[in-house]
This record gives structure tokens, sequence and C-alpha cells, in this order.
């Protein structure tokens, strides 16, 4: 399913250690994080988190 793009979505769980606000690009910059977990899924909260790339190893 993650090959022929059907599910593509990630969904990232964190805890932000530190970060900053820029007032100029109204963004949030996330310095240092503890990562929780990734999971895959097809409908992902932030459409920007994606995967890109997926390789098949065959053994």
């Amino acid at each position: 399913m993650i090959i022929s793009g059907f599910i593509n979505g990630l969904s990232i769980g964190y805890k932000t250690l530190s970060s900053f606000y820029n007032k100029y690009s109204l963004a949030r910059y996330l310095t240092s994080i503890d990562l929780r977990e990734i999971s895959i899924v097809k409908i992902p909260a932030n459409p920007y988190t994606v995967v890109s790339k997926c390789y098949y190893f065959d053994k």
C-alpha cells in the first residue's frame, strides 16, 4: 500500500524541548525535540508530512 501510494501520510509524535517563534515568517521553529513515534497513515493532520520515497528490498 505504501509503494502504490495508497497510504503515504505520516503522523509524528514528539515532545518539544526547545523552539523559537519568528514574527516575520509567523512560524514556530523546533530546534530540539524528543521523538516519540512515527506512524504511516492515510490522512495526516499536516498534509505536508508525506512519504516521498519508498524502497522495496527482496530477500
